[in-house]
């Protein structure tokens, strides 16, 4: 509507005003239906005929037509609003946190390992020998050499011939072969 600086402050300080006779004066509708015509029609006169008035018709009944919408329109919700106290429904809340002591357990990532692999690979050895022996005294096995112990016997045995310039030579041939077509 391209009001001045001074039309905006004075629809400002009136909203101001309608806001204040509802929430400290408890103004009924009626009442301050009145207070709103009153600063309206006093806008729109002049104290002297040379002096231009505050706003011209149109700009009065946009004003109005604002201020009905808003404000009028929905006057029992700004009563309401107003008059009513408000709970404080989260400032007493008490929330607890359980933690799981890191030194127990490591948990594996949600998406990168299985459950099985997890248990397996993951838990303390002391427990796996433990759950081990119990159950090979349950299916009747006599304990002795368990799968654990076997296979690193087999990774050890598998392993012997080799010594660390064999593995190097190992790895530059396969990465000269992989990369040696790349430029």
């Amino acid at each position: 509507m391209n009001y001045t600086c001074q039309q905006i402050s004075f629809i400002m300080a009136l909203l101001q005003l309608l806001l204040d006779n509802i929430s400290e004066k408890q103004m009924p509708f009626v009442d301050n239906l009145n207070e709103l015509a009153k600063m309206i029609s006093g806008t729109r006169q002049s104290p002297s005929p040379e002096v231009d008035s505050l706003f011209d018709a149109e700009q009065a009944m946009s004003i109005t037509d604002y201020l009905k919408c808003s404000l009028f329109q929905n006057y029992q919700l700004y009563e309401f609003l107003f008059s009513q106290p408000r709970e404080e429904l989260l400032l007493g809340k008490k929330r607890t946190i359980e933690v799981i002591s890191s030194a127990d357990f490591v948990a594996p990532l949600e998406e990168g390992m299985n459950t099985d692999d997890y248990l397996h690979y993951m838990t303390p050895v002391e427990q796996q020998e433990e759950g081990q022996r119990t159950s090979q005294e349950e299916d009747g096995e006599v304990p002795g050499e368990t799968a654990l112990e076997q296979e690193k016997e087999n990774k050890a045995t598998w392993l012997e011939g080799y010594n660390v310039q064999d593995v190097k030579d190992v790895l530059g041939d396969l990465t000269k072969e992989m990369l040696g077509t790349l430029q």
